[in-house]
């Protein structure tokens, strides 16, 4: 018999939860109070906050200032949005030639007499100019007061107001940029296109019986100079020669239609070429002051211009202009001046230079001069004293249609000049005829420059015969200019 063997078996009972520490206790029971403390204090301060008549009084303010701010940011947006519906704003900018046209219109007397705030300038070539000048209100010589850069200036125009403000940009620019707001209580944009239209007229007037020589400044033409017209009979050049130039800019300008008809560009290049100091700038002044066109002097080899801001330039001249282009030759070197340079490397570092002074490429000036990029209707004349330097390419026909070579004076030409340096009456007539002849007679055959001879004639201001007189021991000292032994 298997024995039994009795287990007795003991229930151990577990709590469902341990009992946290004493001190765990305590801490969460401090926590829950200061909480409680807290929302308290918080709900007595809004409590008391509500009751408090300066802080609601100070909650209605903040409410109504923003309503008031929004209201008047909402009014300020529907007067400027039904502004815009009766108002022209026209920007005009200094690289445009209407902006100095308005600048002319706002400095006549009508438009300057009330201004408050404004910049002095002395414009024109009257070294005596004086208050009155601007005065008279003929837009001559004389001071203008021109508004103030960021000022604002107010003027009538057929009775409307109008608002110009003068905007000088300076960022990073040491020719700073200058624009004219103008704004105009209006409907339509005609009153900026006569107010435009006026400003020409009167930018015009003040140039009157004056050569307007521009310059470029970037990519934009300034007004330099407003030249007395230099009297085509003070050229002295072969006889027939200046005056033919002349007929055939004339002719050029009434063969637009011509031109048009038969799809060929209306642009027309003139190429004077010789020695230095026989007239051939001279010449280009005489021209523009005789048909009162605008002179465009571009030097080609100055720094700073390359073949962007020539195609710009050159689009920029009026219609009745001239554009010259001075010393083309020293605008790069030639085709065989590199050849050269490359099969000798030894003469181009002594001097004769690879690469041009400017930016300028020869391809972007070939597409100026075929009139791809120059205003229609523009007169292109450019001058060389080395015409055996240029490229082919700038000789070719239809670039430039005219030559004129310019040589050293001829004895017609001596004798010419001294009759122009001492005009005659009808009793020394023939005493000047005479001395003119034996002036002339003294001068070697194409040997020196016109200017050498003037130069020498100016020394002797109305005394035609101590001229005569003087001659010899003027070419002793091989034309004025004294060889150092």
């Amino acid at each position: 018999m298997e024995p039994q063997i009795s287990v007795q078996s003991t229930d151990l009972a577990f709590p469902a939860t341990l009992p946290a520490p004493e001190s765990q206790h305590t801490t969460s029971v401090a926590e829950s109070r200061s909480a409680s403390s807290r929302t308290s204090a918080i709900l007595d301060f809004a409590s008391n906050a509500i009751e408090s008549a300066a802080l609601r009084d100070g909650l209605k303010l903040i409410v109504l200032g923003g309503a008031l701010e929004a209201a008047r940011r909402g009014c300020g947006l529907v007067a400027q949005q039904i502004l815009e519906q009766f108002t022209i704003h026209a920007l005009f900018v200094d690289t445009d030639i209407s902006y100095d046209w308005l600048l002319a219109w706002l400095s006549t007397k009508s438009n300057q007499s009330s201004a408050r705030r404004f910049q002095v300038s002395i414009h024109g070539t009257d070294p005596n100019a004086t208050w009155a000048n601007a005065e008279a209100g003929t837009g001559g010589d004389g001071f203008a007061f021109l508004p103030s850069p960021d000022g604002v200036r107010w003027s009538t125009f057929e009775g409307r107001l109008i608002r110009f403000v003068r905007v000088v940009d300076k960022r990073g620019l040491s020719d700073p940029r200058e624009s004219l707001e103008v704004t105009v209580f209006a409907k339509s944009q005609e009153i900026i296109k006569r107010l435009v239209e006026q400003a020409r007229l009167v930018h015009q007037a003040r140039d009157q019986g004056k050569v307007v020589v521009y310059t470029p400044s970037r990519q934009s033409w300034q007004r330099s100079a407003a030249r007395p017209p230099r009297k085509l009979e003070s050229i002295v050049l072969p006889r027939g020669v200046k005056e033919g130039v002349v007929k055939d800019v004339i002719e050029f300008f009434q063969a637009a239609e011509w031109y048009a008809d038969r799809g060929i560009p209306h642009r027309r290049g003139y190429l004077l070429h010789g020695v230095p100091g026989s007239g051939k700038t001279s010449l280009i002044t005489a021209v523009a002051g005789r048909l009162g066109l605008d002179l465009f002097v571009i030097n080609l080899a100055q720094k700073g211009l390359d073949d962007e801001t020539l195609q710009t330039l050159a689009g920029a001249v009026t219609e009745r202009g001239l554009l010259l282009f001075e010393d083309i030759d020293c605008a790069f070197p030639s085709r065989e001046d590199l050849l050269e340079a490359e099969e000798n490397p030894r003469k181009k570092k002594l001097g004769k230079p690879a690469q041009a002074a400017s930016g300028v490429t020869l391809s972007g000036l070939l597409n100026c001069m075929d009139g791809v990029l120059t205003q229609e209707g523009c007169v292109l004349f450019a001058t060389t004293n080395h015409v055996e330097a240029l490229d082919p390419a700038l000789k070719r026909p239809g670039r430039m249609d005219v030559w004129i070579e310019f040589k050293n004076a001829t004895k017609e030409q001596a004798e010419d000049l001294f009759l122009h340096f001492y005009p005659s009456t009808e009793e020394t007539r023939t005493e000047i005829r005479d001395l003119a002849h034996r002036y002339s007679q003294g001068i070697p055959e194409n040997k020196y420059p016109v200017a050498a001879l003037q130069g020498h004639l100016m020394q002797h201001k109305g005394l035609p015969k101590r001229a005569v007189e003087s001659l010899d021991e003027w070419l002793s000292t091989n034309g004025g200019r004294v060889t150092a032994v």
